[in-house]
């Protein structure tokens, strides 16, 4: 089987070429490495290659590469390897049953994510454990942190089963806000627990910190407030699930509205909303009991910003009357170019007067 080898950068423009010219093989797959993609050919003559060469502006290399079983095998495993490579796409998470892909949309990628259906059931064929292949169809927008979410390959589901620390979730990735990426900062917080404890989660989603640290720890009690109707919904399914109905009370509403209630209550407060965490530092207090522990999660400047947060919540906390001890932080991932998702540990109790 002859190809035209390529440089990457080239890669593109090149394809586009040769389907003018009805010379590239749809019956073959294009093959790549880390430098170079190989276009398939199909009954192409001497001058069709010197035309293309000149169009260019640059040297076409012809070369003849075997098509066996072991090869066809290669280039499946290729295809998993480039979804995965971050230079390619940001390649997918693993939600249980379905793998969610996020490719890039850039110019220079394309000539490789030519056919994300054809990835897809790529990726069905690698892992029988998978059944269901979707892509992001947009960004997370609005109070939810919700996204949109095409179905590429597989049973045509948007509900996931996810087990994690013991513990097992269902939801549907369309209505609510959950993020496999935060379980090793689930299991971190889980071996911090003390016994007897009680907990309250402020924007507990589906339930994945309540329910991760109920399975683990007796005899606690914790409170998870959450105000999207679906994510509350699932956080009882996956209550029960879990068989932790006498150790788990889910309670639907805003926290702004709902948290003199149950004021004092928590020896453990874990504020898991990043974009909003630092704006309700005085529902954090009236939760907490006078001395209480913390868990801050938010979005800052990658550089200074954690330092900044500190400064932060220092002052805030010590204008009401709290003295504040800091326990830990840590960078929990990259958000993007400049922004951080980070994680702040807190001690904290009030002054005598």
């Amino acid at each position: 089987m002859k190809y035209i080898k390529i440089p990457k950068r080239y890669a593109e423009v090149v394809k586009k070429h040769i389907l003018g010219m009805n010379i590239l093989n749809p019956k073959r797959n294009i093959l790549h490495n880390k430098t170079y993609v190989y276009l398939p050919l199909k009954n192409y003559t001497k001058q069709d290659i010197k035309k293309l060469s000149e169009l260019m502006d640059i040297n076409i290399t012809i070369i003849k590469k075997k098509t066996t079983k072991e090869n066809e095998k290669k280039q499946k495993q290729n295809s998993v390897e480039v979804l995965r490579n971050p230079d390619i796409a940001k390649g997918y998470d693993l939600l249980g049953n379905v793998a969610i892909i996020e490719i890039r949309n850039h110019e220079k990628d394309k000539c490789i994510l030519l056919d994300a259906k054809k990835v897809a059931r790529t990726i069905l064929k690698s892992d029988k454990n998978i059944s269901t292949v979707l892509t992001k169809a947009g960004p997370i927008t609005g109070q939810f942190r919700t996204r949109k979410f095409g179905y590429l390959a597989g049973k045509r589901t948007y509900i996931v089963t996810y087990k994690e620390n013991g513990a097992i979730f269902r939801f549907d990735v369309r209505r609510v806000f959950f993020s496999n990426r935060l379980s090793y900062e689930r299991g971190r917080i889980n071996s911090l627990v003390k016994k007897g404890e009680y907990i309250t989660v402020p924007f507990a989603g589906v339930g994945p910190f309540p329910i991760v640290i109920a399975k683990n720890n007796e005899p606690i009690r914790i409170l998870a407030i959450e105000i999207n109707k679906y994510a509350y919904d699932y956080m009882k399914e996956n209550i029960s699930l879990n068989k932790l109905d006498k150790t788990i009370v889910p309670v639907k509403g805003d926290v702004r509205k709902i948290a003199k209630k149950y004021k004092g209550l928590a020896d453990r407060v874990i504020m898991q909303m990043p974009t909003q965490s630092m704006e309700f530092l005085d529902e954090l207090i009236i939760l907490a009991k006078d001395k209480a522990t913390s868990h801050l999660y938010l979005f800052c400047n990658s550089i200074d910003g954690i330092k900044k947060a500190k400064k932060e919540i220092r002052k805030f906390m010590n204008n009401r009357g709290y003295s504040v001890r800091y326990l830990f932080d840590r960078k929990v991932r990259t958000y993007s170019k400049d922004v951080i998702e980070a994680v702040i540990d807190i001690r904290f109790w009030k002054r005598k007067i």
